[in-house]
């Protein structure tokens, strides 16, 4: 499966296992996988060689986040670029953020 990423992270590398970890995850779980947000120093541009790609797999709720981790160890396996990437539900991010950001 072909993926267009909405955006680039300026290196090749680790677009390439961004589309990966893309189409992994939409062949193992299809239309829970919500989005995959790219953080820390590839998100601003500011990565070095040695930097890890750190990725955020937002996830429906009520989807297999087991499967879903298993697919990111899959996808860690075989990168090029370390790759960190955390999944975790709407719900639970929606949480997470309420609980670190002042009203």
């Amino acid at each position: 499966m072909a993926v267009d990423l909405l955006a680039t992270t300026g290196d090749l590398r680790a677009d390439s296992v961004l589309e990966d970890v893309v189409a992994s995850l939409d062949k193992a779980i299809g239309p829970d996988l919500r989005g995959l947000y790219v953080a820390g120093s590839y998100a601003s541009r500011s990565a070095v060689p040695l930097s890890d790609l750190d990725l955020i797999a937002v996830l429906q709720e009520g989807s297999d986040e087991q499967l879903a981790g298993r697919v990111a160890e899959e996808c860690a396996g075989r990168s090029p670029v370390r790759l960190d990437l955390v999944t975790l539900t709407a719900v639970r991010l929606q949480n997470a953020s309420s609980r670190s950001c002042p009203h």
